[in-house]
């Protein structure tokens, strides 16, 4: 049973994240672009953020604009991958 209520979270999670996060996949990216260090870092950053966007979405509320919440997320992913990696 724990396994069929994780698959369903995991769905959950993935529907959240389809509808408030990739209709703003552009939005993300340009994030990264004018956060990286090199242009090099761009596809790597966008992929972590991606990433902490998708395990982070049931911490957003839908009632507040997505924008914020998605700047929010991105720059503090981008600090604190900048603070631990050597790129």
């Amino acid at each position: 049973m724990p396994m069929e209520k994780q698959k369903i979270d995991y769905e959950f999670r993935n529907q959240l994240f389809d509808l408030h996060i990739t209709p703003h996949l552009g939005y993300v990216y340009k994030i990264c672009i004018s956060h990286a260090r090199a242009p090099d870092h761009i596809p790597e950053l966008n992929n972590e953020v991606l990433t902490a966007l998708l395990k982070g979405i049931m911490t957003y509320d839908p009632s507040l604009p997505a924008l914020p919440w998605i700047l929010t997320v991105a720059k503090r992913h981008i600090r604190k991958i900048y603070s631990k990696k050597v790129f």
